[in-house]
C-alpha cells in the first residue's frame, strides 16, 4: 500500500508539471500512467480522472457517459482535478488533489480548496481504534461551514476502504482497527459559483491513531501552487 502510493504520488507530481493553458486533460492522463509505471506500477486499476473547469463540477459517472467530454483542453482560470490511482502486487492506491491551471489559485478556489482539506484534516486527528467511519462523518461535518454543507458530495462518510480494490465498501459501523487502510475524499461541487475542488487522501489506521500514507504530497493551496510550472 506505501509503494502504491509513492507511485500514485510521484505520478500526480510528474503530471502536474504538465499542467498549464492549452494542455488537454489526456495528456496529463497519460503522464501520470507513464510515471507511475516508472515508479513501479503494473497497471492501472481505474481510469484516472482528470477533469477541469466545468467537467470539474461533475462526478466522473456523469462525465463518462459522454465520450466526448473526456478531453478539455486547460483554460487560464480553471482548476484541474485528479483523481487517480495504481496497482503495485495486487494493492492499489486512490489519491486526490486540486491544481489552477494557471499556477495561482482566485482568493474563492483558495476559500473552497481550505473547505475540503480543513474537514480532511479534522477526519485525520480523529482517526483512531475503534472509531466508526459513521462517527468520522459527524466530526468531517462539524468541520465544514453550515453554508458550505449543501455543496458537500454525500451526507454519508467521505470516502471507502481500499486494499486489493479502490472500490471497497464503506463499511460505516464496523470499527476501525490497526492495519485497516480507508481514503478520506471530502469533495466539493458548488455549481452556483462553479468552483469544484477535492483532496483525497489514504489513511492507514495505527495503535495510536493515523498515518496519513499520501502526506508526502502537500494539500494546502500555496504548496499545490508550486507543483504547476
Amino acid at each position: 500500500m506505501r509503494r502504491a502510493a509513492d507511485a500514485t504520488m510521484a505520478g500526480i507530481r510528474a503530471a502536474a508539471a504538465l499542467v498549464r493553458p492549452g494542455v488537454d486533460e489526456r495528456t496529463l492522463q497519460g503522464e501520470f500512467e507513464r510515471a507511475c509505471r516508472e515508479a513501479g506500477a503494473q497497471s492501472i486499476p481505474f481510469t484516472p480522472i482528470i477533469k477541469s473547469g466545468p467537467n470539474s463540477l461533475w462526478p466522473w459517472r456523469v462525465l463518462a457517459a459522454h465520450y466526448n467530454r473526456r478531453n478539455r483542453t486547460l483554460q487560464d482560470g480553471d482548476l484541474v482535478i485528479f483523481d487517480v490511482g495504481c496497482e503495485i502486487n495486487g494493492y492499489v492506491s486512490d489519491v486526490g488533489r486540486t491544481f489552477p491551471v494557471n499556477g495561482a489559485f482566485t482568493e474563492i478556489q483558495r476559500e473552497k480548496l481550505l473547505v475540503s482539506t480543513r474537514a480532511a484534516e479534522a477526519v485525520i486527528a480523529a482517526v483512531r481504534p475503534g472509531v466508526t467511519l459513521r462517527e468520522l462523518t459527524r466530526v468531517a461535518y462539524d468541520a465544514i461551514p453550515d453554508e458550505e454543507a449543501p455543496y458537500m458530495q454525500t451526507p454519508s462518510f467521505f470516502g471507502h476502504h481500499i486494499g486489493l480494490s479502490t472500490g471497497d465498501p464503506s463499511l460505516l459501523d464496523e470499527p476501525l482497527a490497526p492495519g485497516m487502510v480507508f481514503t478520506i475524499e471530502p469533495w466539493y461541487y458548488n455549481h452556483d459559483l462553479g468552483v469544484s475542488v477535492f483532496v483525497e487522501e489514504v489513511v492507514l489506521v495505527t495503535e495510536e491513531g493515523a498515518e496519513v500514507l499520501t502526506d508526502a504530497l502537500p494539500r494546502d493551496p500555496e504548496a499545490l501552487e508550486e507543483l504547476v510550472p
